[in-house]
């Protein structure tokens, strides 16, 4: 009765992790066309379009990217927008990667007002799906169907809900260690995002890095997915906060040098006032000597 294959191509990065099945009864889905658009935000320069859409991809499987660009200079500006398969992949951007820290910044995932209303419908249909269980959901069940959530009772449905609620939660995770990895081993190999080597002749080229990420991911139960983001974003805040202090000894050295050039033309420019007054002394006192005689 509820076999409506509403998840058809899954989301590549973490599929076998699927917070809840496929199932989706159409009578509890929000009766609003389907929006998954979402704005991103805050890209760093360093941040080529390649790299980005595999942080994108991580939270779900994307039907489409596009990063704008300066029609005049032709360059990419530090936004784009994003629109994914399923309401799914937009809801874990929105958490996951909405915020996630990125060379020194965060990245901002937003949606539209309609957007937002209708994933907020959708989740409501998605918790009251969740909280009856296998029950036959009020269309597919006649008149007995109108009570379908009553037969599941109150403390099962919160159980369910919890339960429902904590599959996310891993699912979530699984998604934020993935983007840690992928971005340590973006700085690692130089923001090539790929294991660079040198051949016989010596030309610089690229492998793929033969360990699977989401293969790692996937692998890992749950409690060291958690201690390993731990250990992630505490390296990251580190390498953040030395990549912030550098840049603020670079800036104040350059303020100093800024200051230091300043004082040298204030200091030429009372040199050439004490020249021009040498200059205009000597002027008179020779228009005084030929007066004189």
């Amino acid at each position: 009765a509820h076999d409506l294959a509403w998840r058809a191509a899954a989301p590549p990065t973490l599929l076998g992790h699927i917070p809840h099945d496929s199932r989706r009864p159409m009578s509890m889905l929000p009766t609003l066309q389907s929006r998954t658009k979402a704005f991103v935000g805050h890209i760093p320069p360093s941040v080529d379009d390649e790299f980005l859409f595999k942080l994108v991809e991580a939270c779900g499987q994307v039907v489409s990217w596009k990063r704008v660009t300066d029609p005049i200079s032709g360059l990419a500006k530090q936004f784009g927008y994003c629109e994914y398969a399923h309401e799914e992949g937009v809801l874990r951007a929105l958490r996951v990667l909405n915020g996630f820290p990125v060379e020194g910044g965060n990245l901002l995932v937003k949606v539209d007002r309609k957007t937002n209303e209708y994933l907020k419908e959708y989740m409501a249909a998605r918790r009251r799906e969740v909280a009856i269980g296998d029950a036959p959901p009020p269309a597919a069940a006649g008149a007995a169907g109108a009570a379908a959530t009553a037969t599941v009772d109150e403390q099962q449905q919160a159980v369910n809900i919890a339960k429902f609620e904590q599959a996310e939660k891993d699912v979530d995770a699984r998604a934020r260690l993935h983007l840690y990895m992928m971005i340590e081993r973006w700085l690692r190999d130089g923001h090539a995002g790929r294991r660079r080597y040198r051949n016989d002749r010596g030309e610089v080229t690229y492998l793929p890095d033969p360990e699977d990420l989401v293969g790692q991911v996937q692998r890992m139960p749950i409690d060291d997915v958690y201690r390993r983001i731990t250990e992630l974003a505490e390296a990251q805040t580190h390498r953040d906060s030395m990549v912030a202090a550098q840049r603020s000894h670079t800036e104040q050295s350059a303020a100093a040098k800024e200051r230091e050039r300043e004082r040298e033309k204030q200091r030429e420019r009372e040199l050439n006032d004490v020249r021009k007054q040498m200059l205009l002394a000597d002027e008179r006192a020779r228009q005084a000597g030929r007066g004189g005689v």
